[in-house]
């Protein structure tokens, strides 16, 4: 079996001395765009010509004259241009491939926006689903909206978010949220940001800034990227799960940040509290260790059975709901002008979203101002001892819990964050005198057959993705 190496080698050398014909231009053109390896190995030799020849132009070789006199010169000047030529190809060729691995017909195109939910830009050009962009700036001001640049690196915005599209392999964050998944196409892409900047090593990694504000939280999903900071000249290497704040002072590590009000902490008006494991999930029937997991809050309104009495327990209908809990003793009496309930949903291995409807409708209740309904214990709570249950039905009881809204997934979105903000939460949140506020998610939307997904979020014992966050704005 040939060395692939070896046949590109060859095709290489063949570019170098002015040899190579069209027939082997297009066959080396077709293997880079179909190997990932042959590209990397490809562009390592261009730059070894380029760097070769550039060298040998800025100092050349005294060559004896009876050398000279016995090279015939029209021959040479064929060779040197026929060289120059085909370097020029072969590194034009190179270009195209580092940053159009897809084959992309536009060779001005940065990013394309391949989905959105919701949502709402302020930019110039064409904008929407399917819309390709040229380097320049893009607000997205209302909504959820997924980029994917030529390289294959895929960034998906949360609103408020401004985004400046550079090449394709970098952009500049200056406000919102942001998460990356660099396929291996796009290791090395450049994320810059006030005072600093990310580079990618093969990961999925996420960043969030305020717009006027420089201190900017870099975290990894998983993988590794590395930040640096211009001005102080100092890296950190941060890896699945850490968390880095820059800010115009230097680097802050996790363990830094942990002890921080808020990982924004440069706006005293916003606070951010976590759940710190007050939060739990419970499935009808009681059946924790088959139906539940740690990790995860699950929710699901399941199909009925039609008689479960006459069915073996694990047949029933395995409705779940979330509950999560914050504690507030940092707020000390101060009122809150807008509250944020944040989550990640994560993917979930139980159920098909096929089955799912469009959109699923979870409602979002909290829990009365009483303490002994807003404590329990996350690892033996039951359904019918948790607030807002009516027995073991799926009733919610208003005496327990009162409406603050709802969102809605569509069925295609299966990971990612969600935000849950409306006026009823605020005052929910004003109105509280225990110190501790409680919610239940409970989903409303029924299936369209059995086996639908359940959809999970982070609990704060999840390994990889950030658990539910009550973000208040006060004053």
């Amino acid at each position: 079996m040939s060395d692939p190496f070896f046949d590109l080698d060859r095709l290489i050398d063949r570019i170098s001395d002015g040899t190579i014909d069209r027939e082997q231009l297009a066959e080396l053109e077709a293997r880079l765009l179909g190997d990932p390896g042959l590209r990397r190995r490809f562009r390592s030799r261009m730059r070894l010509e380029a760097n070769l020849h550039s060298e040998c132009q800025a100092s050349p070789v005294d060559i004896l004259s009876p050398v000279m006199l016995a090279l015939p010169r029209p021959r040479f000047v064929r060779w040197r241009v026929a060289a120059l030529a085909g370097l020029a190809a072969a590194l034009a060729l190179a270009a195209f491939l580092v940053w159009h691995p897809s084959g992309s017909e536009n060779p001005g195109v940065v990013a394309t926006i391949v989905s959105e939910d919701g949502a709402a830009w302020s930019a110039d050009g064409m904008v929407g689903e399917g819309a390709s962009r040229l380097p320049g700036t893009m607000r997205l001001e209302k909504g959820l909206a997924s980029l994917r640049f030529e390289s294959g690196a895929l960034v998906e915005l949360e609103a408020p978010v401004t985004i400046e599209l550079l090449d394709p392999m970098r952009c500049r964050l200056s406000r919102g949220k942001a998460v990356f998944e660099m396929p291996e196409s796009a290791v090395g892409f450049v994320v810059e940001t006030p005072n600093g900047y990310a580079v990618d090593h093969g990961t999925r990694f996420a960043v969030a800034l305020e717009e006027g504000n420089e201190h900017v939280e870099f975290g990894v999903l998983s993988g590794r990227i590395s930040v640096h900071h211009e001005l102080k000249q100092v890296s950190a290497d941060v890896r699945t799960g850490d968390q880095v704040m820059l800010t115009p002072s230097g680097i802050g590590h996790g363990r830094d940040l942990a002890v921080a009000p808020t990982a924004r902490a440069a706006d005293a008006r916003l606070m951010r509290f976590r759940a710190n494991g007050s939060e739990t999930s419970v499935v009808r029937g009681d059946m924790r260790d088959d139906f539940l997991d740690p990790d995860s809050l699950f929710v699901k309104r399941d199909l009925p059975v039609p008689d479960e009495e006459n069915v073996d327990r694990v047949l029933w209908a395995k409705d779940r709901r979330a509950l999560i809990a914050f504690e507030l003793e940092r707020l000390e009496g101060r009122q809150a002008t807008h509250a944020t309930l944040r989550l990640n949903m994560v993917p979930s291995d139980r159920g098909y979203a096929s089955l799912l409807p469009e959109r699923t409708r979870i409602e979002v209740y909290g829990i009365r101002d009483v303490p002994a309904l807003e404590s329990w214990n996350a690892g033996e709570l039951k359904w019918a001892d948790a607030p807002g249950s009516v027995g073991d039905g799926t009733d919610v009881d208003g005496t327990e819990v009162g409406l603050l809204g709802s969102f809605e997934i569509e069925r295609g979105y299966l990971e990612g964050p969600v935000v849950f903000e409306s006026a009823e939460l605020t005052r929910f949140v004003n109105e509280d005198r225990t110190g501790v506020v409680g919610f239940v998610l409970v989903p409303v939307s029924m299936p369209q057959e059995p086996w639908s997904l359940v959809h999970a979020f982070a609990s704060s014992h999840h390994a990889e993705a950030a658990g539910p966050s009550l973000e208040i704005h006060a004053r």
